[in-house]
């Protein structure tokens, strides 16, 4: 095996390429940095998945396996908040994003059992935040009366999904702005705080979210982390919390989920990836409501950035590494 393995990068930031030695084989990738010679490592030591097929011009697929060293790992979960979900600001509750809501409650604690780590990367603005806001920020978010609507209309937000039959008075005109009292589902009132503001109701996680996160920041071997950022991208610089979070614990291998795709996703995602960090998305863990959005993404990630695959792909990995490791 080793004489056909080829090494992609200069060691020790290096992956080993393994080529198909029959027609009907596909390829693999080993991103684990194991040194130099290649030598195949037991399943109990790496995760292993087959990634989403990818069509070739001669009108044949290929469907390329990854390995990775979940110490090595992080899954990055970005903006799955309050603000972005709740029906109780007409979120729809069949939506994309919940939909990714409902992988990431499956996903998580199985990225968790491998000793991988888990980052909740979110909105988490300070006044200072603002202050220092480029204005093209600014103007996606709320500016020239962005939202500005007759009741009842259904107008899609800078996040892709939609906002439905919410009165204009909750609906936000830029970041820090006061979202006023809203009624909960449970019929329950709450003050929704300022917009993407740090501690804030609507920059929390969502119930179930919430539950998982603080069950696994409780964890007493490599907790849940949370760290704010203050763009559409959580590591637009590489002084940013998540950056130097990343690199500070020597973690290189990077799997995304969250909302939305095509956006706070995507951004964070290529900054990490032109930034040297390996990527892979995670499709079904993922939700926008962007027309075309996640499809451009979902291609992009797959020949272009790193990796494309799904929950089920990563779980089965998951559950045949724990079983080599338990035997």
């Amino acid at each position: 095996m080793a004489d056909i393995v080829h090494t992609i990068g200069r060691p020790p930031n290096h992956w080993f390429y393994i080529p198909p030695v029959y027609d009907s084989d596909d390829p693999g990738f080993d991103l684990t940095r194991r040194p130099l010679p290649y030598i195949d490592t037991t399943l109990a030591q790496a995760l292993t998945f087959v990634t989403t097929p990818l069509s070739q011009p001669n009108g044949t697929t290929y469907q390329p396996w990854v390995t990775l060293n979940p110490d090595l790992t992080a899954l990055v979960i970005i903006d799955m908040q309050n603000f972005f979900l709740s029906p109780a600001l007409g979120r729809d509750s069949t939506g994309p994003g919940h939909k990714a809501m409902k992988v990431l409650e499956e996903l998580v604690p199985c990225c968790r059992a491998t000793g991988m780590q888990i980052i909740w990367c979110n909105w988490g603005l300070t006044d200072e935040d603002i202050e220092e806001m480029p204005p093209a920020q600014l103007k996606g978010f709320g500016g020239l009366n962005a939202f500005k609507r007759e009741e009842g209309e259904e107008t899609p937000n800078i996040e892709g999904e939609k906002i439905v039959d919410v009165k204009p008075s909750r609906i936000y005109r830029g970041f820090g702005t006061p979202m006023g009292e809203i009624t909960l589902e449970t019929g329950e009132g709450v003050d929704a705080g300022r917009l993407l503001m740090r501690d804030q109701w609507n920059s929390a996680l969502p119930p179930m979210l919430d539950a998982i996160y603080q069950e696994g920041a409780a964890s007493p071997k490599r907790p849940d982390v949370w760290i704010h950022k203050n763009r559409m991208s959580g590591a637009w610089n590489p002084q940013t919390p998540l950056q130097e979070y990343l690199k500070s614990t020597g973690i290189r291998t990077l799997l995304f989920g969250g909302v939305n795709t095509d956006q706070c996703v995507q951004g964070t995602l290529v900054d990490a990836y032109n930034s040297g960090w390996d990527i892979v998305l995670v499709k079904d863990a993922c939700g926008t409501g962007t027309p075309g959005g996640k499809e451009v993404t979902e291609w992009n990630a797959g020949r272009s950035w790193g990796f494309l695959t799904d929950s089920d792909q990563i779980m089965q990995g998951i559950d045949t590494m724990l079983r080599a490791r338990w035997a």
